[in-house]
């Protein structure tokens, strides 16, 4: 082999090489550079960027319904592991899937490669709304339940409310409709087992009508709706349209209650007690003396004995401060000596103080 024969060989070796770093670094770069996005919110609409028809109101209606507690991912950013701060985290409420308009693609791929995840976030009691109105002649499959077109016309220009005793056409948003109108309020139809209907189709541009476009279905602790819905723009009347969608939500994923108020602090503070008159030098006779006890908690029962034996009970009734005038009758003094009174206080929670004090009587 003549040298003219090698280098050819050997430049393509080079060049070849060469390719594959650029590949190999380029690959790293994007692997290094494309983060999974995390799920802060509770409440999470998953579509693609932009969104179908570039529709505004689907986050106005997570604002109305949520607050600040939601956000917006796409399906081929959102971090869709079971991991913390992945959407099906614990903490995530509602997932909302729109697949509607040229989107309808990327909605299938993502629930066929997550549809194991979704039913367990469900079964765990989160809910589920996965909606499309394909412009794509696909069908969305989830759950032996499916979203799509039996033709290329079949969109529904008129739909009637199957069910007007569900809570998505009372409130909380108002107005609400029973009946609806588009250009066009649905496209396709939902079929599947099990499902309860809620909107359906009365006039399709198509050869069938009665088309089912809302439905909803129980799975485990949790709830699944469907739907085949536009947009606001394109459904009439536009105020109840809007009803409609913010109450969707709100019905998935109801407001938390509020936390319970904290339990107040444990009352371990006994009550004060302060005996004055107990004479100080010895008596010949009986005398009267106050005690006053006092609880910012309340004051419960108090005892006065003289010895061991009861001298006076009184019942504060919970006041933050109770006087109490009692005596030592003559007859209780039967020797000359030394004698003690005691006062036992309990406030309303049970905590109890003791106080004493002596007296003499003389020889």
């Amino acid at each position: 082999m003549n040298q003219a024969s090698v280098r050819p060989q050997a430049s393509r070796l080079v060049r070849f090489a060469v390719a594959s770093l650029s590949l190999l670094a380029a690959l790293a770069f994007t692997a290094s550079s494309s983060q999974a996005a995390p799920v802060i919110a509770d409440h999470v609409l998953l579509q693609t960027d932009p969104s179908p028809w570039e529709d505004k109101f689907n986050a106005e209606a997570m604002a109305a319904a949520f607050g600040s507690n939601w956000e917006t991912q796409t399906f081929a950013a959102v971090q869709a592991d079971e991991g913390a701060g992945g959407l099906f985290a614990s903490h995530v409420r509602l997932i909302w899937i729109e697949g509607s308009d040229e989107s309808t693609e990327a909605a299938i791929e993502f629930v066929a490669n997550h549809e194991t995840a979704l039913k367990a976030f469900v079964a765990r009691g989160g809910s589920l709304f996965v909606n499309s109105a394909t412009n794509q002649e696909l069908t969305l499959e989830y759950d032996g339940r499916s979203i799509g077109l039996d033709n290329p016309d079949d969109f529904t220009d008129a739909a009637e409310v199957v069910a007007p005793d569900h809570p998505i056409f009372k409130g909380p948003a108002t107005p609400n409709a029973t009946s609806f109108t588009g250009d066009s309020f649905a496209h396709g139809r939902i079929t599947g087992p099990g499902l309860t209907e809620l909107i359906v189709g009365t006039e399709n541009s198509g050869p069938v009508n009665d088309a089912l476009v809302l439905a909803e279905y129980g799975s485990g602790l949790g709830r699944v709706m469907l739907g085949a819905m536009t947009v606001l723009e394109y459904q009439f009347p536009e105020d109840a349209a809007r009803s409609l969608r913010i109450n969707i939500l709100s019905y998935l994923a109801p407001p938390l209650p509020p936390p319970p108020p904290p339990a107040p602090p444990v009352d371990i503070t006994k009550p004060k007690v302060k005996l004055t008159g107990v004479p100080k030098k010895c008596v010949e006779e009986g005398f009267r003396f106050r005690v006053k006890v006092s609880d910012e908690g309340g004051v419960g029962i108090v005892r006065i004995k003289l010895g061991g034996k009861l001298l006076k009970k009184v019942d504060a009734k919970g006041k933050a401060s109770q006087s109490i005038k009692a005596k030592v009758p003559d007859q209780k003094l039967t020797h000359p000596g030394k004698y003690r009174l005691k006062v036992i206080a309990r406030d309303t929670t049970g905590n109890v103080k003791r106080q004493g004090a002596s007296f003499k009587v003389c020889d």
